[in-house]
């Protein structure tokens, strides 16, 4: 193991910790991580709250809201799909085939 080595951020020497090389002392490596919690603060697309979170794709704030939101887009794309004659007899069509492979 490598001895001491000094911070990037504050120049103070600490022991290298964890499984990969760091270039961070503990402290302002914690110090970095609220700085990224609060740049990453975003909104719910289901209820609107605000959330942090380390990944910008995240859209939801918890796994509720996602399966609402879910639910939500596939009534929404179903309702499309029925609105419109042809694809409605299409759907209609493999529903009743589904039925009757049950049965039989």
């Amino acid at each position: 193991m490598a001895g001491p080595t000094e911070c990037r951020l504050c120049g103070r020497s600490f022991e290298r910790y964890g499984g990969f090389r760091r270039a961070y002392c503990r402290r302002c490596a914690a110090r970095a991580d609220r700085e990224v919690g609060r740049k990453l603060r975003l909104r719910c697309k289901e209820c609107g709250k605000a959330f942090s979170t380390a990944r910008r794709t995240d859209r939801y704030c918890s796994k509720a809201c996602s399966a609402d939101g879910a639910r939500r887009r596939n009534r929404e794309h179903m309702r499309k799909s029925l609105a419109d004659p042809e694809k409605r007899a299409v759907i209609l069509a493999r529903t009743r085939a589904a039925a009757a492979a049950r049965r039989a």
